[in-house]
């Protein structure tokens, strides 16, 4: 197993022991989780900062709860950071909904219709969880990729700097990514089945 695998492991038994109670392994995860005050911080800076300090910290609290209540979900497919980031993008969607509704450059990132088609009415977690469930499903390479260059905003020259992988390699795990991500969110609408398959 190679150091990415080592890394996703012990993750993985990290989450383990922490949901056993072991005060350690709490105490490390959530250690790992203060990338999430990050995360939405820098979030809402390239967004020309839409949430104010308050709105930010509740934000913050909603992402690290959702967390904690879905870890039994973490398969150690994807480090905790990548795993925590569809979490605090998701509650950063639903901040700027409740504040004043999404910012157009954010409905026209080409992570598909998915995203788009709740953005023009109310919508609840409910509406985004098939998105997330369905990102989760995909391989860890292709869901890295997508999770950090829609969170993030990297450009494939940046996310070849941080992942260490060809821009060409990554351009191909996107796109096929997405392609992959609007088959099966398409056929979850067709069956009337708001589950990840």
């Amino acid at each position: 197993m190679g150091a990415r695998g080592d890394d996703a492991e012990r993750d993985h038994e990290l989450v383990r022991d922490a949901l056993r109670g072991d005060q350690a392994a709490v105490d490390t995860f959530m250690d790992r989780m203060r990338c999430v005050p990050r995360m939405l911080a820098a979030k809402n800076r390239r967004y020309g900062n839409p949430l104010q300090v308050n709105e930010l910290e509740d934000a913050i609290q909603e992402t690290l709860a959702a967390v904690w209540r879905k870890l039994e979900t973490y398969d150690g497919r994807a480090s905790l950071e990548t795993w925590a980031r569809r979490f605090a993008f998701f509650e950063f969607l639903m901040a700027l909904k409740r504040r004043r509704g999404l910012p157009s450059p954010l409905l026209h990132q080409p992570l598909g219709e998915a995203e788009a088609s709740t953005a023009g009415g109310d919508y609840s977690a409910s509406d985004f969880e098939p998105l997330l469930a369905t990102l989760q499903s995909l391989e860890p390479g292709i869901a890295e990729v997508i999770t950090l260059k829609h969170f993030e905003d990297l450009s494939f020259p940046q996310l070849a700097k941080r992942l260490g992988i060809p821009s060409g390699t990554l351009k191909t795990r996107y796109y096929r990514g997405l392609r992959e991500l609007r088959r099966r969110l398409g056929r979850q609408k067709d069956s009337g089945d708001g589950r990840a398959r």
